[in-house]
């Protein structure tokens, strides 16, 4: 089977899953794009990998523009010309295509319904809904339109599409109140694999100039979802403390923000860092005490922070800021991995830091159950049999199976 996996935002879980894939005998394409700024995987080829894998991407020329509506259409469309012609190039049997913006996937959906090739949209995130507070500054009339076309753009190919993935049961509930009732559907949540060997904890710390800090880290973006004011409420708090640093990794008007912020304020325990390449991810993680996830209220119902999983894998105690029914909350109570508070409750969360810092027995008891959780919900084997059992359910529908022999449609 020749398989693309569609990865636009290249999403170190991800890519596992195509080695899987391949090493099963498929040919696969691991497809994400160049030219998004912001926390990405290694896409590139080990001696060790199938013949069958092959890493690409699809390239604009330019970063591509988040938080400017106009040039981000203009980005998407672009974008979605460049998927659509790579589909052309590799001709494949399906398409699974992971948290693409919703003009981009229109146009690679009908594109590929055009060459006959089933599309399968993996539901990362509901942009229509994240979108909603940028379209609302357009005059009322306007912003009605804009986003009822993006809930079209959104929405519609999914429901022609050959089947759907979601990462929780919330989000069938959502997609369904849009109009989005897939009889093909699979909920399969994110994941982190296992580290191998975990890296020393402190190399990272001493190559960024923080030696034997004790870091509370928020790697990952920092956009419309997320609150920098809170990240600067809890630096300030923490000042009492000379070895505590908060450490954000990001870059964006998130980051901009907290560089206002900490000029004005002088926040001198906040300390402030590009991404990260790939390749230095594991050592950052081992270099932190513990792990800030953020999420606002207004974005509960089109996202779930997947910083808990890689946090966990790396067993780090989880300092979270959510929505208390978002499943990123439900998994971090369930499994012990560590706290949570409101979004808005920033003496909570100040509470809530000071408790994990204190407290080695309950540090060490997150990062026991963080370990325990991973290896038992990163197992890629069990993810990918799952996953290409659906597959084949999906394709099965249009008359053809994948099967589970090498090489064998």
């Amino acid at each position: 089977m020749r398989l693309l996996v569609h990865d636009f935002g290249c999403y170190a879980f991800i890519i596992p899953l195509a080695r899987w894939f391949a090493a099963q005998g498929h040919e696969v394409l691991h497809l994400s794009a160049r030219d998004l700024i912001g926390p990405k995987g290694a896409p590139s080829r080990t001696v060790d990998d199938p013949a069958g894998l092959t890493f690409d991407t699809v390239a604009l020329g330019r970063p591509f523009r988040r938080y400017s509506l106009p040039r981000r259409l203009w980005d998407e469309a672009r974008y979605g010309r460049g998927l659509a012609a790579a589909i052309t190039a590799f001709q494949p049997d399906l398409i699974l295509s992971a948290n693409t913006p919703p003009l981009a996937q229109a146009l690679a959906t009908w594109h590929s319904r055009r060459l006959k090739i089933p599309f399968v949209p993996w539901v990362q995130d509901i942009f229509s809904l994240g979108a909603a507070p940028m379209v609302g500054t357009l005059p009322a009339p306007l912003a009605g339109v804009a986003l009822a076309a993006l809930s079209w753009l959104e929405f519609g190919p999914m429901r022609r599409a050959a089947g759907v993935i979601t990462i929780a049961p919330a989000f069938v509930d959502n997609l369904a109140a849009a109009g989005v009732r897939h009889p093909q559907t699979l909920v399969q949540e994110n994941w982190a694999v296992p580290l191998p060997t975990p890296p020393a904890p402190t190399a990272w710390a001493e190559g960024q100039g923080l030696g034997a800090a004790r870091i509370l880290l928020a790697a990952g973006t920092l956009g419309q979802k997320h609150d920098p004011e809170l990240l600067a409420h809890l630096a300030t708090g923490l000042a009492d403390d000379p070895r505590v640093r908060l450490v954000v990794v990001s870059e964006g008007p998130g980051r901009d923000r907290l560089e206002a912020l900490k000029a004005d304020s002088a926040l001198p325990h906040l300390v402030l860092r590009d991404y990260q390449p790939a390749a230095q991810v594991p050592a950052m993680l081992a270099s932190a005490e513990i792990g800030i996830v953020q999420l606002r209220a207004s974005a509960n119902g089109m996202s779930i922070p997947s910083k808990v999983y890689s946090y966990a894998a790396a067993g780090l105690p989880i300092l979270a800021a959510i929505p208390s029914d978002n499943h990123a909350a439900h998994l971090i109570r369930t499994h012990g991995l560590g706290l949570v508070v409101g979004p808005d409750d920033a003496a909570g969360f100040l509470a809530a830091a000071r408790r994990l810092l204190d407290d080695p027995a309950l540090r060490q008891a997150c990062r026991a159950a963080g370990l325990s959780f991973t290896a038992e919900h990163g197992n890629m084997d069990r993810i990918g049999q799952r996953m290409m059992a659906f597959l084949n359910q999906v394709r099965h529908r249009d008359g053809r199976t994948l099967g589970s022999a090498r090489g064998r449609l």
